[in-house]
């Protein structure tokens, strides 16, 4: 028996990971990880919002089967249908969540890591959303990882553990730590001569972007470093994780798989001169091609596989 990690990444598309080609070094912790794993490289989320994707990923099911079929809605999941957090602990695993959804993905939990107020943040923006941050989270797990090893070691517990860790960045806004924030940018964010960002600010989703993009900004490019600044971030703490992971001797004897719920749109034009930006709108390359990325054992590590891939799977 294993241990089990369910790794899911908010908003992560795999275009924007070293270990799927791309050109900035924004992911050396994860490609590093990938070189221990089976990576898959056409893997696709069911769906390009959060809550039924996430259902999909939890419960092997297509979303017109679970029939959470949008973001936030009115529909809850039918109670009959099990996780695999259920699946899990009917065969002792000890189940723990560390998540900021609630609703039905606490079910079949035996701990369920929901965040506190004075935790919920996003940088620089009101504390009162459901968001943490990376380095918060990693510190989470890593004393719950070091705590349960202390308990195997003294016999006071015994099960294999299967954690669901969701980490929120780099979804929107992309604002990590200001230490990150310039590391694939050396442009001048606020050139009047740059007209990049002047569609953006003309994009129906503006409402929304405007919040945390400054009008002030005019070079698109910009926006895009951030994002994988956000990516940088994220790495520099699944890094840590996988450190712990190895230090209290529980990386070689588990299984992690390694996804994300749904892509991002960069900049995507069309003819007709209408473009989407800085979103995961529609069922394109950009917002459900992900990271499908599974560690077994060593005899599976290296390999890659072009087979298409699903969460329904």
């Amino acid at each position: 028996m294993k241990n089990v990690i369910l790794l899911v990444i908010d908003t992560l598309t795999s275009q924007h990971l070293g270990c799927y080609s791309y050109k900035r070094e924004t992911s050396p912790n994860i490609d590093k990880f990938a070189k221990d794993s089976i990576v898959f490289d056409n893997g696709y989320a069911n769906n390009n919002a959060t809550h039924p994707s996430f259902t999909t990923i939890l419960t092997g099911r297509h979303p017109l089967s679970h029939q959470i079929v949008a973001h936030q809605g009115k529909k809850v999941l039918d109670k009959n249908i099990p996780n695999i957090a259920h699946i899990l602990s009917k065969n002792n695993y000890k189940t723990v969540a560390f998540d900021n959804m609630y609703h039905w993905f606490k079910r079949g939990f035996e701990e369920y890591r929901y965040p506190s107020f004075k935790d919920k943040f996003w940088y620089g923006t009101s504390p009162s959303y459901t968001a943490v941050g990376a380095t918060q989270l990693t510190k989470r797990i890593i004393k719950w990882l070091k705590n349960y090893r202390e308990k195997l070691d003294s016999g006071k517990e015994d099960r294999n553990f299967f954690l669901f860790l969701h980490y929120w960045d780099p979804h929107f806004p992309y604002l990590p730590p200001k230490k990150y924030r310039n590391i694939f940018y050396n442009g001048n964010k606020k050139d009047k001569s740059n007209k990049s960002m002047d569609p953006v600010k003309d994009f129906i989703g503006w409402f929304l972007l405007g919040v945390w993009i400054s009008s002030s900004i005019t070079d698109i490019e910009w926006i895009k470093a951030l994002y994988d600044s956000e990516i940088k971030y994220l790495d520099d703490n699944l890094g840590r994780l996988f450190e712990a992971l190895k230090e209290y001797n529980f990386y070689d004897d588990t299984l992690i798989v390694f996804t994300a719920d749904h892509g991002e749109i960069m900049e995507k034009t069309y003819d007709s001169g209408q473009g989407l930006y800085f979103m995961h709108f529609l069922l394109l390359d950009d917002t459900i091609n992900v990271p499908y990325i599974i560690k077994y054992n060593k005899k599976y590590a290296g390999i890659r596989n072009s087979a298409l891939v699903q969460h329904a799977d």
